[in-house]
């Protein structure tokens, strides 16, 4: 059945003794076979010349056995067996056909299912390949799916060839342990793991700082974690240089001969140098926020503060 053109197409089997007849295709409004297919009903016809729904496109015809074939009310098609004989298809005929059907119906089911489940996994596919997040879905000791971003991250060239690489192999052993506890963790309790911070091996051997959060997912019947990351190696770096950055700054103010402090724009002590807290006398833990009134003289403290 064609339901957007609402016809009936021959299937490649059919085949007709009267090599003169042609297959053709039937509008759906049209002839026993038509009607079945609207109907979704089985109709057994022992005279088709004194049936007016008969489509007369075989003269040969006499009778004839048209049987629906459904999946979930749904009609898939129709089949349809003629003979010259009238009155030549009985009660037996009927249910063995149906029983027929039902065998056929089932296994067209199946493949419905299979091919709407390779669908649902190709859009799936589609849509972790355009993601511009790492995603590696694995169990306890393999991996199973990994996107194109999360091969470029490893610097992998295949699936295949990561999909024989042990997970935790990829995890730098700093990081080894926390990773196990938490995937363990995900695989028993279901419940989505907090977003850590982490270190993957790439085949090469480099090491790469990611973040990485991770979910349970079903993949072929496999409990799985299914792992999101995301190469944060340049902000590791930034955050390392600014750290020397200030550690260098904090060097440079201490040889500074003079009392150097910086406060917020509330006025509070945010940094201070060494030579602060030798010439005040006080440390400098307690030397912070507005802290500092206390190493003023009172008679400038009000003019200060104005200041």
């Amino acid at each position: 059945v064609d339901q957007e053109r609402q016809v009936l197409v021959p299937h490649h089997s059919f085949a007709r003794k009267n090599a003169g007849v042609s297959c053709m295709e039937i509008p759906l409004s049209v002839g026993l076979t038509g009607k079945t297919a609207r109907t979704g009903r089985l109709w057994r016809v022992g005279d088709v010349l004194l049936d007016p729904d008969y489509l007369n496109s075989d003269a040969c015809s006499r009778s004839e056995l048209c049987l629906p074939l459904r999946v979930q009310q749904v009609v898939y098609g129709v089949f349809n067996i003629e003979s010259p004989e009238p009155n030549a298809f009985s009660e037996h005929d009927e249910r063995f056909m149906v029983a027929v059907l039902d065998v056929v119906s089932a296994g067209l089911e199946r493949l419905i299912q299979q091919q709407k489940l390779q669908a649902s996994e190709a859009r799936f596919r589609n849509m972790l390949e355009n993601l511009p997040t790492a995603v590696l879905i694995q169990d306890a000791k393999q991996i199973h799916y990994a996107n194109s971003m999360a091969m470029r991250i490893l610097g992998v060239d295949s699936l295949d060839r990561l999909c024989r690489i042990s997970p935790m192999d990829l995890v730098a052993p700093a990081c080894r342990h926390e990773m196990e506890s938490r995937v363990q963790t995900l695989l028993q309790t279901k419940e989505s793991v907090q977003s850590f911070d982490g270190q993957l091996v790439r085949v090469d051997g480099a090491v790469v700082d990611v973040e990485i959060k991770s979910v349970w997912t079903d993949c072929f019947g496999f409990a799985c974690a299914q792992l999101y990351f995301t190469d944060i190696s340049e902000r590791k770096r930034s955050e390392l240089a600014l750290v020397e950055s200030e550690k260098k700054f904090r060097v440079m103010v201490d040889a500074i001969p003079h009392i150097v402090w910086v406060a917020g724009t509330d006025g509070g002590l945010t940094q201070l140098n060494a030579k602060t807290t030798e010439y005040t006398g006080i440390a400098a833990d307690n030397l912070t926020g507005w802290s500092w009134d206390q190493v003023v003289h009172p008679e400038d403290l009000a003019a200060t503060i104005a200041m």
